[in-house]
């Protein structure tokens, strides 16, 4: 009888394994913690690209920060929503990570049509705002500190 409760809850283990379910899901701190990686990896990417526009102390010429704007910025913010949106937040945290991504994809869609939007901290308020109400860190904030 033993054996036969073992091997049926071995059989129940390999179902959910095979299903893709788990017993908990993602905690809120690992989903922060992955959501944090994936913000700070963008950003790392778009200051880098800003540092050399902006070396030697001058603010860029327009076609500068243009080619900055669509080259690096937006791809780079286009990439780290697409890539929160695939994270699974934990159960509390789903309709606010859902709409933080898809307040960010919006940001990005106004930014595409003008990327001068960029340059004010104001423009984003909002989405950093929800960024913080996730617990997310100033990684995934978005726009001029």
């Amino acid at each position: 009888m033993a054996g036969r409760t073992l091997l049926c809850g071995g059989g129940l283990a390999v179902l959910l394994a095979l299903s893709g379910c788990s017993s908990g899901g993602t905690s809120r701190a690992e989903f922060v913690k992955q959501a944090n990686s994936v913000c700070a990896q963008h950003r790392e990417t778009i200051e880098a690209a800003a540092s050399q526009v902006l070396a030697g102390g001058s603010l860029p010429d327009p076609q500068q920060f243009g080619r900055l704007a669509q080259e690096t910025i937006i791809p780079e913010l286009t990439a780290q929503f697409a890539e929160l949106d695939d994270l699974e937040p934990p159960d509390d945290l789903a309709d606010d990570v859902m709409s933080y991504v898809s307040d960010g994809e919006a940001v990005v869609d106004k930014l595409r049509q003008d990327p001068s939007l960029i340059t004010d901290a104001a423009n984003f308020t909002g989405l950093n705002d929800k960024a913080t109400q996730v617990g997310l860190s100033d990684a995934c904030n978005v726009g001029p500190q």
